[in-house]
C-alpha cells in the first residue's frame, strides 16, 4: 500500500483527536526531513489548508512527489489557481491536483484548460476529492479524472463503499483513501465520545472488541482493514508528531485481515451513516 503524508496538520489545528495543536514551523519541518529519512515518497496538500503549502515551499516541494488540492473561488481561472498553487508550493509540477469541493467539479468547463497544462507538465494526474458514493460514482465515470480521494475506514468502509470503488477501478482511476482513523476518533474511548458522535459509541466498542479479540491494536486494526483490499492505491494519513509519523508509516505495511475478521466489521449496523461525515458533528 502506497504511504502518503497529509499535510493538513502542519497548516492548521485538525482533528477531534488532536491534543498538541498546530505543529511550530520548526516541528513541521523535522517532521517532513524524518518523512523523507523514512522513505515517504508523496505529500498531500491543500490550498485551504492554511499555511500547509508555504511549509513544504520552505522545506523543498522537490523532495516528494506532491498532490494538491485546490479551489474555485470566486470563478477562478483554472490556470491562474494552478500558477498560485505552485508558487505557494515553490513547485514547477504536481504529481496530482484535485478539485478540492465536489461543485468545482460539477461545475467546471474549462478541460481544455487541463489539458495543456498536462501538456506542459505542470500537473501530471488530475483528481477530485469526494465524500458521498454519489459523488464517488459521478468521479469513477468521469473521462477527466485520474484519482479519486475519498474517505474509508472501519466504519465507511467496503460495504459501504466497494461497489463504487470497482466502478472507479475498472475505469482506470486511482483510489486513494483518506480518515482511516475518521480524524482521530477511531483511537478515542467511547466513553469519551460527545455531542453527535456520541451515536457511534456502541460501534467503537464493539471494533475495539473486534481488535482484542484478533490480538490488534487499533491503529493495527485501522490499517490491517485498508489493506485488505487490493483496489485501493494509496492511504493518505496525517500526524502531529514523530512517533506518530513513525508508527503510521510501519502500520502502513500491516497484513490483511482474515475474512471472519473482515465479515465481523461489516456485520456493524450504522442506522445513521450520515454521522460518518466530519461535516455534521457541529450538529449538535
Amino acid at each position: 500500500m502506497k504511504f502518503i503524508l497529509g499535510t493538513v496538520q502542519l497548516g492548521l489545528q485538525y482533528g477531534v483527536n488532536n491534543k498538541v495543536g498546530k505543529p511550530s514551523l520548526q516541528t513541521s519541518l523535522d517532521l517532513l526531513r524524518q518523512a523523507r529519512n523514512l522513505g515517504v515518497a508523496s505529500l498531500d496538500t491543500s490550498d485551504l489548508y492554511g499555511s500547509s503549502p508555504e511549509v513544504i515551499c520552505q522545506f523543498g516541494a522537490a523532495e516528494f512527489k506532491v498532490l494538491s488540492k485546490f479551489s474555485l473561488e470566486n470563478k477562478a481561472q483554472f490556470v491562474n489557481v494552478l500558477d498560485t498553487s505552485l508558487s505557494r508550493l515553490g513547485a514547477s509540477h504536481l504529481h496530482c491536483y484535485s478539485f478540492h469541493r465536489f461543485s468545482d467539479f460539477e461545475n467546471f468547463k474549462d478541460w481544455e484548460a487541463v489539458k495543456k497544462a498536462k501538456e506542459e507538465k505542470k500537473i501530471e494526474l488530475v483528481g477530485v476529492s469526494v465524500y458521498s458514493n454519489e459523488q464517488l460514482r459521478r468521479a469513477a465515470e468521469e473521462s477527466h479524472i485520474d484519482v479519486i480521494q475519498s474517505p474509508f475506514n472501519l466504519l465507511d468502509n467496503y460495504r459501504l463503499r466497494g461497489e463504487f470503488f470497482e466502478i472507479a477501478k475498472h475505469n482506470k482511476k486511482q483510489i486513494h483513501v483518506r480518515s482511516i482513523y475518521l480524524q482521530g476518533l477511531m483511537l478515542m474511548r467511547p466513553e469519551d465520545l460527545a455531542g453527535a458522535t456520541a451515536k457511534l459509541r456502541p460501534a467503537i466498542q464493539k471494533l475495539r472488541e473486534i481488535a482484542k479479540k484478533s490480538g490488534l491494536s487499533m491503529q493495527q486494526l485501522c490499517f490491517s482493514y485498508v489493506n485488505s483490499f487490493s483496489n485501493i492505491d494509496a492511504v493518505v494519513v496525517g500526524v502531529e508528531t514523530a512517533e506518530q509519523l513513525e508508527q503510521s508509516f510501519e502500520l502502513s505495511e500491516c497484513p490483511e485481515l482474515d475474512s471472519s475478521v473482515l465479515s465481523e466489521i461489516h456485520s456493524i449496523d450504522l442506522q445513521d451513516t450520515e454521522i460518518l461525515n466530519p461535516s455534521t458533528w457541529s450538529r449538535t
